[in-house]
């Protein structure tokens, strides 16, 4: 399994100050940041999305969760 580590934030190539939306279905993510990276439950402050799924229909899950998110920010 992929962990959220300081390795994973330098491949995603964000930077210290980006904003970061973590969708799993199985675990909540509650860091205050990694190498600078904050995190976010807002889409519309993210600047990278990850996605955590097991399944085609977690991923739609999550998926629908962005959208959701964007409907209600606009």
């Amino acid at each position: 399994m992929i962990e959220l580590n300081s390795e994973l934030i330098q491949k995603m190539r964000l930077k210290e100050g980006n904003r970061l939306l973590v969708l799993d279905n199985e675990k909540e993510y509650k860091f205050s940041s990694i190498n600078g990276v904050r995190f976010t439950n807002q889409s519309s402050e993210a600047d990278g999305v990850l996605l955590f799924a097991n399944s085609s229909s977690s991923l739609k899950s999550a998926f629908l969760k962005i959208l959701k998110s964007i409907g209600t920010e606009t």
